[in-house]
């Protein structure tokens, strides 16, 4: 008997929102004493490394055409590159218990992206679930919030959920003929390491690598194998499930990160980031829920 063990699935999605939600310590720590560039340039690497062969395994190579370049370039900016530049860069601004609640924003403005743009309808439970998530980042930007200088900060890390709203929306737009997942995240973050290598290269921001080890180093090697083993989580989690149970790694995501800012980082979370965890998982949980396909009278 070849049946699947029925722990698998649900394993491997623990693993992965685990592995999102340690990914937000382990920027902040590598922000300690990498420059952004270098932080999203080498687990870059070591995820189009294992992208590409993902594709190799499927048969399946990334599109060289016109149309699949261009994407490739979008989804750079603003899925694969532009996103973890920002969150790099705020980093040592923010602790990591917010970056984890505004890195897990993005199905909120993805559904405000793609109402805009005509690709969603307006539902009740949604449009709640939007409410629930402009109230979240609302929360942190509020007054006598724990940070030293929230409404810049704050505001400069919001701008990578809207990139990946803006992405969802441009995929939907762009995306090559006949192209997979796979195919088209290889293509983007390859783009992307050839765009960053030679900045980092060239622009000296690899050199903190020659410094004595510290925890700025493991959180960059941490980030290394993390980048590639979230794309082989996520594929084959799609594989055996499909895209929308993906998504609920989203809900594991929140709270191991601020669990693992807590034992990891040792912060101590105030009010305002618990209730805007809250408000988080809530928003989460309208915009992610399956939508009744309307009926039809044949």
């Amino acid at each position: 008997m070849n049946r699947r063990s029925p722990w698998i699935g649900p394993a491997l999605l623990m693993l992965l929102g685990l592995s999102w939600g340690l990914s937000f310590s382990l920027v902040k720590m590598a922000a300690g004493g990498f420059s952004a560039v270098a932080i999203v340039a080498l687990p870059g690497t070591t995820g189009a490394l294992v992208l590409l062969a993902i594709c190799r395994a499927q048969g399946r190579w990334p599109g060289l055409d016109w149309a699949s370049l261009r994407f490739y370039g979008v989804c750079a900016l603003l899925s694969s590159v532009g996103p973890f530049m920002v969150s790099a860069t705020v980093a040592p601004h923010l602790d990591a218990g917010t970056l984890t609640l505004i890195g897990s924003m993005p199905p909120v403005f993805t559904y405000a992206f793609a109402v805009a743009a005509g690709l969603e309808r307006i539902t009740v439970m949604r449009l709640t679930g939007l409410a629930f998530g402009l109230a979240s980042a609302a929360v942190l930007l509020a007054p006598g919030a724990q940070f030293l200088d929230p409404a810049k900060w704050v505001l400069a890390a919001l701008t990578a959920p809207l990139l990946y709203g803006a992405y969802h929306v441009a995929a939907a737009r762009l995306w090559p003929a006949g192209a997979t997942t796979a195919e088209v995240s290889a293509g983007a973050m390859t783009v992307g390491v050839l765009v960053l290598a030679p900045v980092a290269i060239l622009g000296g921001h690899l050199q903190a690598l020659a410094e004595p080890w510290g925890s700025a180093h493991v959180g960059l090697v941490g980030l290394m194998i993390l980048i590639p083993l979230d794309a082989l989580l996520f594929f084959e989690i799609i594989r055996r499930s499909g895209p929308y149970v993906a998504t609920q790694a989203n809900f594991i995501g929140v709270v191991s990160g601020v669990g693992f800012a807590v034992f990891v980082l040792g912060e101590t979370p105030g009010s305002s980031l618990w209730l805007s965890a809250i408000l988080l998982v809530m928003a989460l949980g309208l915009s992610l829920a399956p939508q009744p396909r309307p009926k039809t009278v044949e």
